[in-house]
């Protein structure tokens, strides 16, 4: 499957949303809890990717540190909840879609960000070397459900603290990422 390079995992969740397609692996509990969010004001507004016309846009839930994302076109696109944390240093995006389709695991996968001023950098993580680490080398549980086109779901079962462990330990592999995507802010 390729993913478009609009946002770290959107040509994905596109997918998601026309079918029962599902990013694997993907993690059932949050990367944080509520208790260690942290909250950027600087996210907060309009970003886009050089060239291109989709925006994201960053607002936050009333009342909460949990931002709503969405990805704008002409019209909107995708909307995620995203919970913002720090592990080992990094800043963390922990990504879920705010409606799932009723075939789809309402799961969460994650990306590394950067913010230097006007330039919001994403680094999503790789499937392949996710999957490589949860079920071949078994860093993390797991289950394995329905058929998907690279084989079995899997689905990680790790608790907040056990997935925040595994980043503190491989989030600076820089194998880990795919390549960045460099968004600016967009002034309203």
């Amino acid at each position: 499957m390729k993913r478009n390079k609009l946002f770290p995992m959107a040509g994905l969740a596109c997918l998601l949303l026309a079918g029962c397609e599902i990013y694997s692996p993907l993690a059932l509990q949050p990367l944080f809890d509520d208790d260690i969010l942290l909250f950027n004001p600087t996210l907060l507004g309009t970003w886009q990717e050089e060239g291109r016309t989709t925006k994201v846009r960053f607002e936050v839930y009333e009342d909460s540190k949990v931002y709503r994302i969405k990805v704008l076109d002409e019209e909107p696109v995708l909307a995620f909840e995203g919970r913002l944390g720090q592990i080992g240093g990094w800043n963390f995006l922990d990504l879920r879609l705010e409606e799932a389709a009723d075939c789809q695991i309402p799961g969460h996968f994650f990306c590394r960000l950067e913010i230097d001023g006007d330039v919001l950098r994403m680094y999503g993580v790789k499937e392949n070397w996710l999957r490589e680490r949860v079920v071949e080398q078994g860093l993390l549980p797991y289950v394995r459900a329905g058929k998907v086109d690279r084989g079995r779901l899997v689905v990680i079962t790790a608790s907040p603290i056990d997935l925040q462990l595994f980043f503190v330990r491989y989030g600076g592999d820089p194998e880990a990422y795919d390549s960045v995507q460099e968004f600016h802010r967009v002034r309203e």
